[in-house]
């Protein structure tokens, strides 16, 4: 395909700075994102590429096919495979296994958020490989990755409902900044990273991540807690009971938390959203959401979108998730109390 080189205008748009503290480190304030620089075309052997940089963040992507493979059984959709991983010398400072684990997880984020673009009907039993690879890692990685593999994909000449642009934001202390790098993801006591095709209006990932504070981190110095779930049947929303199971055997333990967190789904189906659905309404839906919440503290801990939905129908979904976490917190509560009385009184 032809190399085609893009690197935004700069335009001295920004607005007087009224605060001293909401000028970060790089001179940005907390709305601004880095200067971008983009490049498309530049691996030969590939159906299609496309490079990304954002300031030391540096990203390129590679499409290949659709491909046709003997061994894979018909369709009359098409697939396609993510593989997200950083180079052996993007960031000398994060550990090898946490990058291997980051590798694997933002993979799948990337099919996620980039398969509702692909009008996948237009190459039945076919493969379309999508290869991102991390050269340089200053913050906001998955966001950089999944731009930048959308930017390949229309540089491959794959058909799409529209193009996907993804970015980060980090919440550190009560702010919120846009586009963080490096020194500001180690600050952050949260961060959410949103895909987005603006001209459909359709949100097709959404990524929360969040982190014990420091001071309830010391509580268990040196310690590692280790928490595993077993599904030993599966009949719909098991990641939504696995979180909420653990919050029980966590508290069971005896280990100190800010609040019980419960977890449950809503899923799509034509215009309908469904809370709880079972393992045949998730054949049925289009879209789905997966809320993690602490009531007491009314905050979102987890949030989960699988497919697209419009904007005004995720937060519809998301209030609806919400309204199941508050039930199902409640009955959390009245088994662990059940739990602490005595058996005495609890005959009565």
């Amino acid at each position: 395909m032809k190399q085609v080189t893009f690197r935004p205008p700069t335009k001295n748009t920004k607005k007087p700075v009224e605060n001293a503290k909401d000028v970060r480190n790089d001179g940005r304030v907390r709305t601004d994102m880095r200067p971008m620089f983009m490049k498309t075309g530049i691996v030969t052997q590939a159906t299609g590429s496309a490079y990304l940089e954002l300031n030391n963040t540096k990203v390129v992507v590679a499409v290949y096919g659709p491909r046709q493979k003997a061994n894979m059984e018909f369709s009359e959709t098409g697939r396609i495979h993510c593989e997200f991983k950083y180079a052996s010398f993007s960031d000398v400072s994060v550990p090898r296994s946490i990058q291997e684990s980051e590798n694997k997880t933002f993979s799948l984020q990337m099919l996620q958020a980039l398969q509702a673009s692909v009008i996948v009907e237009r190459f039945p039993k076919s493969l379309l490989d999508v290869t991102a690879l991390v050269i340089e890692s200053d913050g906001g990685a998955l966001g950089v990755a999944i731009t930048c593999a959308s930017l390949a994909l229309a540089n491959a000449g794959i058909e799409m409902y529209d193009l996907v642009a993804s970015c980060s934001v980090a919440q550190i202390g009560t702010q919120m900044r846009l586009d963080p790098v490096a020194i500001e993801e180690k600050q952050q006591s949260a961060a959410v990273t949103v895909a987005y095709m603006p001209s459909l209006n359709e949100v097709t990932q959404l990524r929360l991540d969040g982190e014990m504070e420091f001071e309830r981190a010391q509580r268990f110095p040196k310690s590692l807690l280790d928490v595993t779930a077993l599904v030993i049947e599966s009949d719909g929303g098991a990641l939504g009971v696995a979180i909420t199971c653990a919050s029980l055997a966590l508290a069971n333990a005896g280990i100190e938390m800010y609040d019980l967190v419960a977890s449950c789904s809503v899923a799509q189906i034509g215009t309908q959203m469904r809370l709880d659905p079972v393992a045949i309404e998730e054949k049925q839906q289009s879209a789905a959401v997966t809320v993690a919440y602490m009531p007491s503290l009314n905050e979102v801990t987890q949030l989960r979108l699988d497919g697209e939905m419009e904007f005004e129908r995720a937060q519809d979904a998301i209030d609806l998730g919400i309204d199941g976490c508050v039930k199902i917190h409640q009955l959390m509560k009245q088994h662990l109390l059940t739990q602490a009385l005595p058996s005495t009184t609890i005959s009565e």
